[in-house]
C-alpha cells in the first residue's frame, strides 16, 4: 500500500534484530568465541556505523518538523503525514532507527563478550599446557 513502510525492509530489520539476539544468547552460552584481532576490526566497523546512525537520528528532528506546504486542509494534512513518517508512530523512521541502533549496540556487546571468551579459553589452554609440560 502506498505510504506504508517497505514491508520487506521491516521484515529484514526484525530478522536482523532476532539474529543479534541469538548471537548474544550463543555467546553467553559459550557457543561462540572470536579471535581478538578479527573482533577488533568488526568492533571498529560497528562503532563507526553506530556513530552514523546517531547522526541520522539527530537529523530526524529536521524531518519531523511541520512542512510549510500551504494554508489549506490538504497541505496541512500532507505536512502532518510526512512529519509522522519521520517521528510519530511505531513504523516511523525514528522508531526503526532506534531499533536498529539497539541491534548494533547489542551486536557490539556480543562481539566483546565473544572476544573475552576467546581470550579466557586461550588462557585456560595455556595454563593446561603449562601444567602438562611441567609434569
Amino acid at each position: 500500500m502506498a505510504g506504508q513502510p517497505d514491508a520487506q525492509a521491516l521484515t529484514e530489520l526484525r530478522s536482523a534484530v532476532a539474529q543479534v539476539g541469538q548471537l548474544s544468547t550463543n555467546v553467553q552460552e559459550g557457543k561462540v568465541t572470536l579471535d581478538p584481532a578479527a573482533g577488533a576490526q568488526l568492533l571498529s566497523s560497528l562503532r563507526a556505523h553506530s556513530e552514523e546512525i546517531t547522526s541520522w537520528q539527530r537529523q530526524i528532528g529536521e524531518l519531523s518538523a511541520s512542512l510549510p506546504l500551504g494554508q489549506n486542509p490538504v497541505a496541512e494534512s500532507m505536512g502532518i503525514k510526512f512529519s509522522h513518517r519521520a517521528d510519530g508512530d511505531d513504523m516511523s523512521l525514528a522508531t526503526v532507527l532506534a531499533q536498529y541502533q539497539t541491534a548494533i549496540t547489542d551486536a557490539t556487546s556480543a562481539i566483546e563478550q565473544a572476544m573475552q571468551r576467546y581470550a579466557d579459553n586461550e588462557a585456560t589452554i595455556g595454563e593446561s599446557f603449562g601444567r602438562i609440560s611441567a609434569s
